[in-house]
C-alpha cells in the first residue's frame, strides 16, 4: 500500500506502507492526522462566550425593569429597595402620596438603591421633603422617583439633612416667590408650578450649598418607558 510521508525540509513523498503499519499508526497517517472514524475521538464544538454584567449593569437593569412595572401607577406609590448587586430586597405598596416603612425595613436602605413611583401628577413630580429626609438620615446611596414623564435620582453623601434643610427653605421660598409672580403674569399655569416646584428646589440647594458633585447628585430625566 502507498502512503505519503511528510518531511520539514523536503515536503511529502511517497513510500510503500504494510497495511498493518498503517493501522498501527506508524504509516503517513499519524496519530494527529486521523480522521474521525479512522479512530479519532470527535472534536467538541467551543462553548458560547456569554458576554459578563457587570453589578453596574445589573443594577440598571433591575432598576429600569423596576420602574417600567411602576411608572404608570395613578392610584397609589410602589416602592422597591434594590441593592448593589441588582438583587431586590423587598417591595412595599403605600397609599396615595406615601409608601410607609418599618424599623427593619428602614434599616435595610443604607447604602442601598430606593425608587418609587409619584402618582400624584401624570408627568411624575421630584422628590417630597421627606424623601429626601430619609435619603440623607438613613444613608441611601440613591433614592428615586418615577412618574409617567420623568425620572428623579438623588444621591447624597457626607451631607446631613440639617445642612441640606436650612438650605432647602431658603431655595424654597424663592421658587414660591418666582412661581407666583409668573402664575400671576400669565407665563406659568398653576398646573406647571406643582409639576415643578420640587425640582427646582432640589436644583437650587446644591447651588445655594456649594455641595460638590461627590456631595450631591441630582438629576431628572425624560425616562421613555
Amino acid at each position: 500500500m502507498v502512503s505519503r510521508d511528510y518531511n520539514d525540509t523536503w515536503g511529502g513523498s511517497l513510500r510503500a506502507t504494510r497495511v498493518r503499519d498503517l493501522a498501527a499508526g506508524r504509516g503517513g497517517l499519524g496519530p494527529a492526522a486521523r480522521l474521525p472514524g479512522a479512530g479519532a475521538a470527535p472534536v467538541a464544538p467551543p462553548a458560547p462566550v456569554v458576554p459578563s454584567v457587570s453589578p453596574e449593569q445589573r443594577v440598571a437593569q433591575t432598576v429600569a425593569r423596576e420602574e417600567q412595572a411602576i411608572y404608570q401607577l395613578r392610584d397609589h406609590e410602589e416602592a422597591v429597595l434594590i441593592d448593589s448587586n441588582g438583587d431586590i430586597l423587598f417591595h412595599k405598596s403605600g397609599g396615595a402620596t406615601e409608601v410607609a416603612f418599618t424599623d427593619d425595613e428602614i434599616a435595610m436602605m443604607r447604602g442601598n438603591i430606593l425608587t418609587h413611583n409619584h402618582p400624584v401628577k401624570k408627568e411624575g413630580t421630584s422628590f417630597s421633603v421627606a424623601d429626601v429626609s430619609l435619603a440623607a438620615t438613613h444613608k441611601i446611596a440613591e433614592i428615586r422617583a418615577v412618574g409617567g414623564r420623568y425620572a428623579y435620582s438623588l444621591k447624597i453623601s457626607n451631607l446631613s439633612w440639617h445642612e441640606i434643610d436650612f438650605r432647602r427653605i431658603a431655595a424654597d421660598e424663592a421658587v414660591r416667590s418666582k412661581n407666583w409672580l409668573a402664575i400671576h403674569d400669565g407665563t406659568m399655569t398653576i398646573e406647571e408650578a406643582e409639576l415643578n416646584h420640587h425640582h427646582e428646589v432640589w436644583t437650587r440647594v446644591s447651588e445655594l450649598g456649594r455641595f460638590t458633585p461627590e456631595q450631591w447628585q441630582y438629576s431628572r430625566v425624560e425616562h421613555g418607558y
